[in-house]
């Protein structure tokens, strides 16, 4: 098996009463889909670990959290797991690196910031 697992903290904050909650996640995969306008990862990418409206409420006050996710450790492989493909979808030329470090805890960041930066190479399969 492939050493792809992301170890990360899901974040839910409360913007009314400043409560947090935090929950530790293992990802093998990051999952990524296809906008009818394209393909484009490095967007949705930033987008999957950003700050989000959650559906979960605060347990202290009862109103919908922020959610992001915070990266803990990288793996040496990290899989990116391509949603609701689209035949007709354009595929505009993405980055070659992308850099991941302003998602990270910063006890992730302890190794060394180019834990965090990745080579973007595709492959087509069909599992």
């Amino acid at each position: 098996m492939l050493p792809c697992n992301l170890v990360a903290h899901k974040v839910y904050s409360c913007k009314f009463c400043d409560s947090e909650t935090r929950m530790c996640i293992t990802l093998s995969s990051i999952p990524v889909h296809t906008l009818r306008s394209g393909l484009y990862l490095e967007h949705q990418l930033f987008s999957f670990f950003s700050k989000n409206p959650s559906d979960l409420l605060c347990s202290l006050c009862n109103r919908q959290t922020i959610r992001h996710i915070e990266a803990l450790e990288w793996p040496p492989i990290l899989i990116i797991s391509i949603q609701d493909f689209a035949k007709n979808a354009k595929f505009p030329k993405s980055v070659g690196i992308i850099s991941f470090g302003q998602f990270s805890h910063w006890l992730a960041t302890l190794g060394g910031p180019s834990s965090s930066v990745y080579d973007l190479i595709s492959f087509n399969s069909i599992i």
